[in-house]
């Protein structure tokens, strides 16, 4: 029933066999299965280094011990898992009946081979979760939430949550399925899997757990000083010359524009797939790189993962069976034009992705990529209808965007360069690949930016350092509206204060380009009138004057994994005013940042923690902490506050 496997405890009763091992410091490993072992995958995991674990066997009960934590396994198989003192972090559930009916691991055959599978743990009603990657509500502490564990356009489903109660824990399983974590039990379920995965670590402080997972999954490499500058784009350029006046016009009004963004249809109507630029309305690309390289400022191509028919690597593709399939033998497309998606689970399919992308792009001087549609776009919601290289649909459908990001982030990083992309999706790991994970098509109202704070936090708090919005959101703003002009200050000013500074959207009015594929309005910051333009300068000469402090954080996002945007939490845990502060963050260890949020607002209210003093950059005003202020904001303000003595005063 127990023995000592190789470091591990296994248990095996009937057909169930059950793993559990040390991977990392504090940290185990625990996989289960009823039929036979999968093939060895660690999916989001990294190979921990070696440790040696203390691992107890007696008739009707045996442990294992990895530093600070300890699984104890019943003869039935149920689990229980305690810090070094003796506190009970996490227990399988066992329904309080003589004969219990429902257990912790719940298996139900599925028609594909695998097992839908059900994962009940007792939980402290109390406790506060958070993390999970990016699901647009105002919420920090997801305790009592239901989460879908799918990938769509502003949705990435990153399943490791941090609780308050000193564990970390990872879902390490990519198949679709739901999260419930209520107040009398969680529950992970996977619809179609061979096999249970999950890891759990313990620490004093939200920072040593996650510390600890960035360790298992990896962290962001180290971010690019040109990054830190302006990212401009709109939906979208349309031509080369285009492009370029948009460039020049930055440099001739003294504006500091890092990257330009060239989104999609570059290629030309019905030639998706087609990887290079459609000379009619490109007709000198080296020439358009080799200026803007002139004047400062990189170019950043848009990727799509999947091709229409009309392009030039389609019937290759198709050919070779390098196609996201349905399980009646079509391939999978999108959900608004006939195409075909890349199955970036393939190998092979990512490597030929990259040697016919390469010529028209990285050989041209391209170092950064917009990878788009990462979830992907699917015109089929039920994944159960999906076939992958790796598996079926429900079992696999969440790593895709992980597989997408891997493409681009090792080959770059093989040409012994820092890979930097911009990706609409991610789950767990996606982070080591250079990755930074943007919220995807959202509003453009005053609601959707109040979302982004949460999932700013809560991408962070998922192992996703690096995060970015759509500056002024997506969809449905006009650019004559004095309303959304109010929006695009306040949001510019959250982006100013976040990883990366990027203007983007669909803005109205919209019309058919010389393509004969509809476009939208202008999106610079000279677009919508004088009075934004000021403010907008105003606080993109901040980002400048930021820069030192900026380098600091990221420095710290890629040595440790600590977020950049990270809850109050995550700097004071022993304030309890701080744990479910939704409208407010630390960027970094020594700012607290306070977006304006609601249409209209002429005041902001700011809770400043306890144990230091905090000053108002702008006015030098010191307060000391542990209380609440308010803060007047007119439309060229954010609230910002540094903790006395801090050298990020010095930016200002």
């Amino acid at each position: 029933m127990f023995r000592n496997d190789e470091n591990a405890l296994y248990w095996r009763y009937g057909r169930e066999e059950l793993r559990i091992e040390p991977w990392g410091k504090d940290a185990l490993r625990v996989r289960a299965t009823l039929t036979a072992w999968p093939k060895d995958e660690d999916w989001a995991l990294l190979p921990p280094a070696s440790t040696d674990a203390e691992i107890h066997i007696a008739e009707d009960l045996a442990s294992i011990t990895n530093g600070n934590i300890t699984a104890v396994c019943t003869a039935a198989g149920h689990l229980t898992f305690k810090d070094k003192s003796g506190k009970v972090l996490l227990r399988e559930y066992v329904q309080k009946h003589p004969i219990p009916e429902q257990r912790g691991r719940e298996w139900c055959a599925h028609m594909n081979g695998n097992a839908k599978l059900k994962v009940r743990f007792e939980t402290d009603p109390d406790e506060r979760l958070y993390g999970m990657g990016e699901y647009q509500h105002p919420l920090l502490n997801l305790k009592g939430t239901t989460l879908d564990l799918a990938q769509l356009n502003t949705q990435a489903s990153i399943p490791f949550m941090l609780s308050s109660n000193g564990y970390g824990f990872l879902w390490n399983n990519p198949a679709v399925g739901e999260a419930n974590l209520g107040r009398n039990l969680t529950v992970f379920q996977a619809n179609s899997t061979p096999a249970m995965d999950y890891w759990i670590c313990t620490g004093n402080t939200p920072r040593e757990i996650l510390h600890k997972y960035a360790d298992a999954v990896g962290k962001v490499p180290e971010f690019p000083e040109y990054a830190l500058d302006l990212v401009q784009s709109r939906l979208r350029y349309r031509t080369q010359e285009e492009v370029l006046e948009v460039a020049r016009e930055y440099k001739r009004r003294g504006l500091k524009l890092g990257t330009i963004v060239i989104d999609f249809h570059y290629w030309g109507a019905g030639k998706l797939g087609t990887y290079d630029f459609l000379p009619e309305l490109w007709p000198d690309p080296d020439a358009m790189i080799r200026e803007l390289s002139e004047m400062g400022v990189r170019v950043m191509t848009s990727f799509w993962p999947n091709m229409e028919s009309g392009g030039d690597n389609y019937f290759e593709f198709k050919e070779k069976g390098l196609f996201v399939m349905l399980n009646r033998g079509d391939d999978a497309g999108q959900y608004d034009f006939p195409t075909s998606f890349v199955d970036m689970t393939n190998p092979e399919a990512r490597q030929l992705v990259w040697e016919k992308h390469r010529p028209g792009h990285f050989d041209r001087g391209i170092r950064n990529y917009f990878i788009d549609a990462a979830e992907p776009d699917f015109h089929v919601i039920s994944r159960d209808m999906l076939r992958f290289k790796i598996g079926p649909g429900e079992a696999v459908a969440n790593i895709y965007p992980f597989c997408y990001a891997k493409l681009f982030g090792e080959n770059i990083a093989k040409e012994g360069i820092t890979p930097f992309n911009i990706i609409r999706c991610a789950w767990a790991g996606s982070q080591r690949f250079g990755a930074m994970l943007w919220s995807g098509d959202v509003f453009s109202t005053f609601e959707a930016f109040r979302d982004q704070i949460c999932i700013a936090m809560n991408v962070g708090l998922a192992g996703q350092p690096w995060f970015t919005t759509d500056i002024g959101g997506f969809h449905g703003a006009n650019i004559s509206d004095p309303r959304f002009h109010e929006l695009l200050c306040r949001w510019f000013q959250f982006g100013v204060f976040s990883p990366v500074l990027r203007m983007h959207g669909c803005r109205e009015p919209s019309y058919p380009a010389e393509d004969g594929i509809w476009a939208g309005a202008p999106n610079e910051l000279w677009s919508y009138g004088d009075e934004v333009y000021e403010i907008l300068k105003k606080y993109l000469d901040i980002r400048e004057s930021l820069k030192p402090y900026l380098r600091h954080v990221m420095e710290e996002a890629h040595l440790y994994g600590d977020p950049a945007i990270r809850a109050m939490f995550y700097e004071f845990p022993d304030d309890a005013n701080c744990w479910d502060l939704r409208e407010q963050y630390m960027l970094g260890s020594e700012l607290i940042v306070a977006p304006v949020l609601y249409e209209g607002a002429k005041t902001t209210r700011i809770y400043l923690p306890e144990g230091c003093s905090w000053v108002d950059v702008w006015t030098k005003e010191t307060h000391e902490g542990g209380r609440w202020v308010e803060r007047e904001t007119p439309i060229d303000l954010i609230p910002v506050y540094a903790r006395a003595g801090s050298d990020a005063l010095n930016c200002f």
